[in-house]
């Protein structure tokens, strides 16, 4: 009897030692994915590639947060955050470079919403043609460094205002900054 509990209780805490394990695996391939879903839809150029990252899951669904930086020690950083699904929910480039506020934009801002509508659709397929684009209220500022772009979700003619996008798009170099 003594034998049977004590290869039992063996049997027990192998086992328990090795769900951490399966689970950790299973979280390594999810983050492969999120990586590789994010590199298909995003542009992570080849300076950026130290990366980072966390993750949570809430009601089920697992929320990735990656940052990529410089290796070189150049400030810089992506970071990105995606769901299982490989939606994109936030984007972030940040470059470390000197902006001179005041100063003409190189880039017109229907050019900087032509690259926000491209960012959108390339980063959300599933989700770019519920969005619809609203200018409503918006006044450029010449001390702004970049243009701003809010999009709503819009179902069968009708405007859901508590779903929204916003982008933002640099006035020089017309590349997104966030969305």
């Amino acid at each position: 009897m003594k034998r049977k509990i004590a290869l039992f209780l063996s049997l027990l805490t192998l086992l328990t030692a090795c769900i951490p394990a399966l689970a950790f695996a299973d979280n390594s391939k999810s983050l492969e994915e999120a990586i590789a879903n994010v590199r298909k839809r995003i542009d992570i150029p080849s300076e950026y590639s130290e990366i980072s990252y966390s993750n949570y899951t809430r009601n089920g669904d697992t929320i990735w947060y990656l940052s990529w930086s410089r290796k070189d020690g150049i400030p810089g950083e992506i970071s990105v955050r995606v769901n299982q699904e490989g939606i994109i929910q936030s984007y972030y480039h940040y470059e470390d470079y000197y902006y001179n506020y005041g100063k003409l934009p190189k880039i017109s801002r229907e050019q900087a919403k032509a690259n926000a509508d491209a960012f959108i659709a390339r980063a959300n397929p599933e989700i770019a043609n519920e969005l619809a684009f609203s200018d409503y209220d918006y006044v450029d500022s010449l001390g702004d460094s970049s243009y701003y772009f809010t999009y709503y979700r819009k179902e069968n003619g009708v405007f859901f205002y508590g779903d929204s996008a916003s982008v933002e798009v640099d006035k020089d170099t017309g590349k997104v900054r966030s969305f």
